[in-house]
């Protein structure tokens, strides 16, 4: 099935979908880096996709969708990545991997990378 008729089935009714009074629409799907119901953010339409969340263990996790081969394989199907070895050198491997599967959301995924990895970092104790 193409992404636009795909994504003019999911558009108004899926189950991610958080519906509010204004006219922004926010959705909370895998693969979905802003959380805008839009088709360039979508993780329902758009073939390649990637994400960046906390894991269970508190670690940064970035997962993004392997190979089009794996779309029979739903478990198979995301690639994970632990972003532990600090900052600079998780941005980095944000980066690499941003570039050969959405170039075009690269920016938004640093950012959300960046903001996640300074919100694991623990504040030091003020001295008295």
């Amino acid at each position: 099935m193409s992404e636009s008729l795909l994504w003019q089935i999911t558009r108004t009714s899926n189950c991610n979908l958080r519906k509010q009074q204004g006219k922004v629409f926010f959705t909370k799907e895998k693969g979905n880096l802003t959380s805008m119901n839009s088709f360039k953010a979508s993780g329902l339409a758009n073939e390649r996709t990637a994400d960046i969340s906390v894991g269970k263990d508190g670690n940064v996790v970035l997962s993004f969708k392997s190979n089009k081969a794996m779309l029979s394989k739903p478990a198979k199907m995301y690639k994970s990545i632990t972003l532990n070895k600090g900052a600079r050198r998780s941005l980095k491997i944000v980066d690499k991997v941003l570039s050969k599967t959405r170039p075009d959301l690269k920016k938004v995924a640093l950012a959300r990378a960046s903001k996640l990895i300074k919100a694991q970092n623990k504040a030091k104790a003020a001295s008295k």
